[in-house]
């Protein structure tokens, strides 16, 4: 019985590792070595691959950062997830904020994106009044709005 146990244990720990082999993003040296010059502090999480190159997600300074690469190495933005509070904005957006119809709303996520020569801020921002059993807000209106460092609403769009 015993044997059979861990006849079945092995079994099962090496289909695991099957699949995650499958499942394994191979990222070309360029991209591996761009990515930890970039931030030698990253602890890295995983490696996404897309049509338009490698994406490495990780935690740094206690956030959840993602970072695209080409194929060829070069960096594409880099996303870090801020604390949905305002007072985590610079001043310059959270005037440009107040200044818009959304002001009221309540702010579910915020995300800074790093480009070259360009930062934006992202607020997913929504209306509704009641969260549901996870925390998420039921019935309401949801919008993706984007600002420059400046300040300056540049983008907006409904989140479906």
């Amino acid at each position: 019985m015993k044997k059979l146990i861990v006849v079945l244990v092995v079994a099962l720990m090496t289909q695991s590792m099957i699949a995650q082999a499958d499942t394994a993003v191979i990222v070309p040296p360029a991209v591996a070595k761009a990515f930890s010059t970039q931030f030698p502090q990253g602890k890295l999480k995983k490696w996404k691959q897309s049509n338009e190159g490698y994406t490495a997600v990780f935690k740094q300074d206690g956030k959840k950062v993602s970072a695209s690469y080409s194929p060829d190495g070069t960096w594409g933005s880099t996303e870090t997830t801020i604390a949905p509070w305002l007072w985590n904005l610079p001043d310059s957006v959270k005037k440009g904020w107040r200044k818009t119809q959304y002001a009221g709303w309540k702010v579910a996520h915020i995300t800074k994106i790093d480009k070259p020569g360009e930062v934006l801020y992202a607020l997913d921002v929504n209306n509704s009044p009641e969260l549901d059993a996870e925390h998420m807000y039921n019935f309401g209106v949801e919008w993706m709005l984007f600002f420059n460092a400046k300040g300056e609403l540049v983008r907006q769009h409904p989140v479906e």
